[in-house]
């Protein structure tokens, strides 16, 4: 076995810790070129803040590439569960807890439909929830109009209150982060996804209930887009239908950075909120360097073609190089 393949082979089964050492050498970079317009505590809690939405949605979103599938809905959940709950609070009068469980609730729901379709009804993951992306957008856009603003402080104290130097959104993110990279690994119910991804057919033959995992997974996701829009509308005190617009591919694109594979069976949860954190530093030079915000877009989508020929390159080479030593 050559250096290279070596190389390769351990890229693949440490991306977290090469991802890792990735992040640090591009902080030392961008701490010497802009010096405390970037190394200092007020920038760290602003990207940590930012990454908060996504950071939430890509564990869900790994869970589900472990599994085999993805959800390009969830963007539209979270504006959906973000307005919903402010429609609850701010114009119904409800209780805050109501407005907070109804838009979690409205999410989950949601991935529910999603994984009905899905098994019930045999359609594809990509036009089940492309076609749900619509709808859910169309909901929030229906029920918020041009915006529900002025939430009440007690609602906003939820997205905007101070912890040890970090809004509430990065905590609850974290909180997240923990429990699932717990259930993920430790967990025989969430273990399965693997086996699910890895060959669906043989966790089928082997006693594993597919329907169920799918449901689960989406219903998962859901719920965490539930928690991500009441966040975000906690936070900017304002519900909006455009909320969590482009979500689903920053979230995608984390998990695939961090070592989730289209193909299912791979992917942690670690490594996918490190590649969140690598996306969102990428973001912040851009806007220390003075970049449009439109170029943002247009480097995510290089980012994730990038990530998905690497994978490919990476998966391939394996391969070829676990035959060649077979024979």
């Amino acid at each position: 076995m050559t250096v290279t393949t070596k190389i390769i082979q351990w890229l693949a089964q440490a991306r977290s810790a090469s991802l890792f050492v990735t992040i640090i050498i591009f902080g030392l970079i961008l701490t010497l070129k802009y010096g405390q317009s970037f190394a200092n505590f007020s920038n760290l809690a602003a990207v940590m803040l930012g990454l908060s939405l996504v950071g939430i949605l890509t564990v869900g979103m790994t869970m589900l590439l472990v599994g085999g599938s993805f959800d390009l809905s969830v963007g539209s959940s979270v504006a959906m569960s973000g307005v919903v709950a402010a429609f609850f609070v701010k114009t119904m009068g409800l209780p805050i807890i109501i407005g907070v469980l109804g838009g979690i609730g409205v999410g989950a729901m949601g991935g529910v439909l999603n994984g009905l379709i899905i098994v019930k009804l045999g359609v594809n993951p990509m036009i089940t929830t492309l076609a749900t992306m619509g709808i859910y957008r169309g909901i929030a856009i229906l029920i918020a109009g041009a915006g529900i603003p002025f939430m009440p402080k007690l609602f906003t104290m939820l997205g905007q209150t101070v912890f040890l130097g970090f809004q509430i959104p990065v905590w609850v993110m974290l909180l997240v982060v923990l429990i699932m990279s717990f259930c993920m690994s430790k967990i025989r119910f969430f273990r399965q996804y693997y086996f699910m991804g890895g060959n669906e057919k043989a966790a089928f033959l082997s006693g594993i209930n597919i329907n169920k995992l799918k449901i689960v997974g989406y219903t998962l996701i859901g719920a965490l887009a539930g928690v991500a829009g009441v966040l975000q509308v906690a936070r900017l005190g304002t519900a909006m239908s455009t909320i969590g617009n482009g979500a689903e591919l920053q979230a995608i694109t984390a998990a695939l950075i961090g070592g989730a594979s289209l193909s299912g069976g791979r992917g942690t949860i670690l490594g996918a909120i490190l590649g969140a954190i690598f996306m969102a530093m990428v973001s912040n030079a851009m806007i220390i360097a003075g970049i449009s915000v439109y170029w943002q877009s247009i480097v995510i989508g290089c980012i994730l073609i990038i990530a998905v020929y690497s994978d490919v390159v990476i998966k391939n080479f394996v391969t070829t190089s676990n035959l060649t030593q077979q024979e």
